[in-house]
């Protein structure tokens, strides 16, 4: 059976790690209320913060029910500390503060997320890796730098690559107003028009996958119960397993199956 969580057992579940968030002095001030960008004189905030959130907000909607699942919660909360991350400085004193908050309500927040038959109640990212630039030789596209891509959208036998990347300097340095590009030295390069580029940065946070269990409908980190779908088709948490009397079936590929033998 599917589990499904009532308004009250959500909220009983997790007020308390918001309230914690909330006492914490001052830490707490900036993300109290929501922001008011006249009153603090950032003209600009809801241009760049499409989707505001703040403690208030998230406690009205945990009260009124708006919450069906806890990863709703925790996805607001997260939301509200990148917004702060997002807008203000790592010098800034908001940012700080952010960061005190986000160490207290995680440290709070796992707990209650496996008494609710979760793994956690983390957000986990991976960082961007580095990039290769298609320009210079060995160069390459650190993380949060500015760089420029083509789209690749009719591959042909030179030019088969889905997308085509160039750091700042490199496409700066490119004389004209076309690049070329090839992926057969024997063959003649493809130029395509600089205004064909789009630019952006290498910030993208790849966001760990979730598992689904088969019998409770629970959804955890594909990390923290370290399923590979290649060895076990579905996914059944724990707390299914215990309940039914079950064992997860056991990994055939792991290293002590392995043949042992003495060397020399």
């Amino acid at each position: 059976k599917k589990v499904e969580f009532t308004t009250e057992q959500l909220r009983e579940a997790l007020l308390p790690p918001l309230e914690k968030m909330w006492a914490q002095e001052p830490e707490a001030g900036p993300f109290r209320t929501p922001v008011d960008p006249n009153a603090l004189g950032i003209p600009d905030y809801f241009d760049i913060i499409r989707t505001p959130m703040d403690m208030s907000s998230i406690r009205r909607k945990l009260d009124t029910g708006v919450y069906k699942d806890p990863w709703e919660f925790i996805n607001d909360v997260f939301l509200m500390f990148e917004n702060a991350w997002v807008y203000n400085r790592k010098t800034s004193r908001v940012y700080r503060y952010c960061t005190k908050l986000c160490e207290v309500f995680e440290n709070e927040i796992d707990p209650v997320m496996q008494g609710l038959g979760f793994c956690c109640g983390r957000k986990h990212t991976y960082s961007p890796n580095t990039m290769v630039c298609y320009g210079q030789q060995l160069c390459t596209i650190a993380r949060d730098c500015k760089y420029f891509y083509y789209e690749n959208k009719n591959p042909t036998p030179s030019l088969f690559s889905d997308r085509y990347t160039f750091c700042e300097k490199c496409f700066n340095d490119i004389p004209g107003d076309t690049v070329g590009l090839g992926d057969d030295p024997s063959q003649p390069q493809t130029m395509v028009k600089k205004e064909e580029f789009k630019s952006t940065k290498n910030d993208v946070l790849e966001l760990e996958p979730f598992v689904t269990c088969t019998d409770c409908g629970r959804k955890l980190h594909q990390v923290c119960v370290l399923h590979f779908e290649p060895i076990w088709k579905e996914f059944k948490c724990d707390g299914c397993h215990k309940a039914a009397g079950s064992k997860r079936k056991e990994n055939r590929f792991s290293a002590k199956r392995l043949p042992v033998t003495k060397l020399g």
